[in-house]
């Protein structure tokens, strides 16, 4: 006799944030005036996608080259997922690039706008 049985796994609370910057940058990213997207990945403890996860993720930055955000930095999640595009026109220097959804803080993205084209 063979028995068999149905397991449905679910992902667990929120326990960290995932910050990258899209292709074709890596980090530490080097641009040149450009637009760059951010993608924060919500993740459990075991680093799976909390998949149902719609909460508003706070992107920010600091330093002498942070860039404006729209809407302040709030972008929802959908799917656990929240990406935002930030165009860093003229503005020259470091910023150091994060997310945070309550209390839970992304590795920082560090990026340098060197130089402006045209």
């Amino acid at each position: 006799m063979i028995d068999t049985a149905v397991l449905t796994v679910v992902t667990g609370p929120a326990a960290r944030i995932s910050l990258t910057a899209i292709d074709p940058y890596s980090p530490p990213l080097t641009i040149d005036c450009t637009a760059v997207t951010f993608r924060a990945t919500i993740v459990d403890a075991h680093g799976n996608v909390v998949d149902d996860d719609t909460s508003v993720v706070q992107f920010s930055a600091t330093g002498a080259g942070s860039p404006a955000f729209l809407n302040n930095g709030a972008v929802v999640a959908s799917d656990g997922v929240a990406e935002i595009t930030v165009n860093y026109g003229s503005k020259l220097g470091a910023a150091n690039v994060k997310a945070t959804v309550g209390s839970i803080v992304s590795n920082a993205i560090q990026v340098e706008v060197k130089f402006c084209i045209g």
